[in-house]
């Protein structure tokens, strides 16, 4: 996987107010940017690897579902 979408990802993720985290789409947009052709499946091991290193933190939000943010 490519470095650059990990970086482009965690760095809109940080970005984000904890009171307005990112959404599975928003990130959608910020891989196609990088990657044009990710898939699914590929975005969603990226983001796994992501939360398993600790670099961002997932939860469920009631309004938004599932949603990003930086792991505080």
């Amino acid at each position: 996987m490519n470095a650059a979408i990990e970086q482009a990802i965690c760095n809109y993720v940080w970005q984000r107010e904890p009171s307005n985290p990112a959404t599975y789409q928003d990130l959608v947009g910020v891989a196609l940017k990088s990657m044009p052709m990710i898939g699914d499946n590929d975005l969603t091991a990226l983001l796994g690897r992501l939360i398993r290193a600790g670099k961002i933190e997932q939860f469920e939000d009631d309004e938004r579902g599932t949603v990003y943010t930086r792991d505080c």
